[in-house]
């Protein structure tokens, strides 16, 4: 019983040491662990350098901070360039999911003060001239958004993706409500403003309730 009772105090003794000096990775707070990790980006062991990348970019966004900092400031061309790997696939996740949130607004259908109908779902769109028709879940025609900003947001109309027809009409967006406001061109320059001009074409589109035009 007293071997027993020395083998769980020196047990005890450990652990509360290993708490102490960092050992017990589940006291550490997120700013200690992202330090820990940006560190480690610079280990000896390859294996150790790719574990703290991929926990890094699943940290996502709380990292970038410490991550721009550490590229800027260290010599290490390994940290370095590890760093700014992952700030570029953070970054990328981070609009990919902004675009996907935008999307979602928009999924519906929408007619045109010309009698225009746009229908979205997901990423794929369709354009008609108010005839009855159906949405095809196979369309090639698709939308890419590009930038989500505070104002405006800039994305990729492509039609006929994948074919030998494929065009990209350059577009903004601003969702109002229950109107989305859209300008597009095929030109090379996007449109800055919301209106027709000699080379870009503007819509407001207004919001079908669900059940209306769509046939």
């Amino acid at each position: 019983m007293r071997l027993l009772g020395i083998r769980i105090a020196v047990f005890l003794a450990f652990t509360a040491a290993a708490t102490v000096f960092g050992g017990d990775p589940s006291n550490e707070t997120m700013t200690a662990r992202i330090q820990r990790l940006i560190q480690q980006l610079g280990d000896y062991s390859f294996a150790k350098r790719e574990a703290a990348s991929k926990e890094l970019q699943s940290i996502g966004e709380p990292a970038l901070d410490a991550l721009r900092k550490a590229a800027a400031a260290t010599d290490d061309a390994e940290v370095r360039g590890r760093a700014e790997r992952i700030i570029e696939a953070v970054m990328r996740s981070i609009r990919v999911a902004a675009a996907k949130k935008e999307l979602a607004k928009w999924e519906g259908e929408w007619t045109g003060n010309g009698g225009q109908r746009f229908i979205v779902k997901g990423d794929r769109w369709m354009w008609g001239d108010g005839t009855p028709w159906k949405f095809d879940d196979t369309t090639k025609n698709r939308i890419e958004i590009i930038e989500v900003g505070e104002k405006t947001i800039q994305a990729d109309v492509v039609v006929a993706d994948g074919t030998p027809e494929r065009k990209v009409c350059r577009a903004i967006y601003r969702l109002d409500g229950d109107t989305l406001h859209y300008c597009g061109t095929y030109e090379l320059l996007r449109p800055t403003e919301f209106r027709t001009a000699w080379n870009s074409f503007y819509v407001a589109w207004k919001r079908v309730p669900k059940g209306g035009l769509r046939k």
